[in-house]
């Protein structure tokens, strides 16, 4: 599948919309992993959940 969008990619104008969403799909992936590294490297501890009744305090 790579190897195919590669080819397309080498093939399609420089200005073609279909690649230039290609390339949009790619860094909006490349963000998630990045996003999900950074929330992978936060270690706060353990979490602490509180449930109450709504106007206690």
């Amino acid at each position: 599948m790579r190897s195919s969008i590669r080819q397309f990619v080498e093939m399609a104008d420089q200005d073609d919309e279909r690649r230039l969403k290609l390339e949009q799909m790619q860094l909006n992936i490349d963000k998630t992993k990045a996003e999900i590294e950074k929330l992978d490297k936060i270690d706060d501890g353990p979490m602490e959940i509180v449930i109450k009744r709504k106007g206690e305090d």
